[in-house]
C-alpha cells in the first residue's frame, strides 16, 4: 500500500474521531469599550435562561449592588444557579478603546447568554441585559459562526447617590477629583434607566474647570455612538477534540510503520538463511507460507549436521563463594570511604 493512501486513512481516522466530544462548545469572547467611557470586569454568564441578572423598576440584588459600586462580580457570580459563568477582566479597567479577549468553554445546552459591567466613572451605573439573549444560533452554526452584541442602555442600580468623591475611574474621562469608593451616601431606590444628554451633569463634587459633562450622551435605545460595551461570541475548534484526532492519526502511522519494520525484518532473517524474499508484498499470504516452507527446510537440514559440544563452565559457582565475593567487595568499597 502506498505512503499516500496511509496518510489518506490517517486523515479519515480524523475526520471519525473529531465529533467525538459534542457536548461542549469552545468559544473566543472578546469584550470591548468602544465609547469614551470605561468598563469594569464584565461578569458573562451562558446558561439554559434561568439566570436573571436583574430587572428594571426593582432593588437590586446585593451581587448587583457590588458590580455596580465597586466592579465586584464575585457576588453575583456566586448568586447564579447554572451555567457556565466567566469574569474577564482587563489589566486594570477598560479604558475607552480597549479590549480583551479569551478562549472559554460552555456546555452546548447553554444557549442562552447574561451580560453585566460597571460604567466608569460612576457611583452605581451598569450596562447589561435584564433578559436573556439567545445564542442557540452561535451553537447550531459551528466553528467559525459568531455573534455581536451591542450595550447602549445604562442602569442606575438605585444604591448609591451620584457623586464624584465617591465614584471610581474619575481619571478615565478626565475628572482631577480623587474617589473614595467605599464612601458614598446608600439609597434603596429601584433600577432604572440612565438617558439623554450629560447624565454627569448632575453628580456632585463635580469639575467643572477641568471637565465637560455636555461631551457624553447617554441614549436609552443603546444605538448609533452610544454603544458603551460590546461582546463578540465566535465559535472555534475545541483544542481537545482536534487533539484527540492528531493522535489517531499518528498512532495510525506508528502503526503502519511497525509493520514495514517488521516485514524487512523478516526479509533479513530469510536472507541470513540463504533466501531471496524482496518481492512479498503485506498482504501476499501464499508468498509467505512458501517463504515459512523454506525456512523450516533450511532448519531441518542444519539439524542434521553435526554441533560442537559447548566447552564447559570452569568458573565456581558455589553460594559461599558468591557471597564471599560480595563481601569483599562491600569491605573494598566501606574503605574507600573512609
Amino acid at each position: 500500500m502506498s505512503q499516500l493512501k496511509h496518510y489518506q486513512k490517517a486523515l479519515a481516522l480524523t475526520a471519525v474521531l473529531a465529533p467525538a466530544a459534542s457536548n461542549a462548545a469552545a468559544l473566543r469572547i472578546t469584550v470591548e469599550a468602544p465609547s469614551n467611557v470605561g468598563l469594569a470586569p464584565a461578569l458573562l454568564s451562558f446558561h439554559d435562561g434561568s439566570n436573571d441578572f436583574f430587572d428594571t423598576g426593582s432593588p437590586a440584588s446585593a451581587g448587583l449592588e457590588a458590580l455596580a459600586e465597586i466592579g465586584d462580580t464575585s457576588g453575583l457570580q456566586s448568586s447564579l444557579a447554572t451555567g457556565d459563568n466567566i469574569t474577564i477582566a482587563n489589566s486594570g479597567p477598560f479604558t475607552p478603546g480597549s479590549s480583551n479577549s479569551v478562549v472559554f468553554n460552555i456546555a452546548d445546552i447553554n444557549t442562552s447568554f447574561s451580560f453585566a459591567a460597571i460604567i466608569l466613572p460612576s457611583n452605581d451605573w451598569f450596562i447589561g441585559n435584564n433578559e436573556p439573549l439567545d445564542i442557540s444560533r452561535l451553537i447550531s452554526g459551528g466553528v467559525g459562526s459568531s455573534l455581536t452584541f451591542e450595550f447602549g442602555r445604562v442602569y442606575d442600580a438605585g444604591t448609591e447617590l451620584e457623586d464624584f468623591a465617591f465614584s471610581p475611574g474619575n481619571p478615565i474621562i478626565g475628572i482631577d477629583t480623587m474617589a473614595n469608593p467605599d464612601g458614598g451616601t446608600s439609597t434603596n431606590d429601584p433600577i432604572s434607566l440612565v438617558s439623554g444628554a450629560d447624565p454627569f451633569g448632575s453628580f456632585a463634587n463635580i469639575s467643572p474647570g477641568t471637565f465637560d459633562s455636555t461631551a457624553f450622551d447617554f441614549n436609552s435605545a443603546g444605538v448609533g455612538n452610544t454603544v458603551l460595551g460590546r461582546v463578540t461570541i465566535t465559535s472555534i475548534p475545541e483544542p481537545d477534540v482536534t487533539l484527540l484526532g492528531s493522535l489517531g492519526a499518528i498512532t495510525l502511522l506508528i502503526r503502519r510503520k511497525r509493520s514495514l519494520f517488521t516485514r524487512i525484518q523478516e526479509q533479513l532473517r530469510l536472507k541470513s538463511n540463504g533466501l531471496e524474499f524482496s518481492n512479498v508484498g503485506p498482504f501476499d499470504v501464499p508468498a509467505l507460507s512458501r517463504a515459512g516452507q523454506k525456512v523450516a527446510q533450511a532448519s531441518a537440514r542444519r539439524s542434521q549436521s553435526p554441533l560442537e559440544a559447548p566447552s564447559p563452565d570452569t568458573r565456581d559457582r558455589s553460594p559461599l563463594r558468591q557471597r564471599s565475593g560480595f563481601l569483599s567487595t562491600a569491605k573494598n568499597h566501606s574503605r574507600s570511604l573512609e
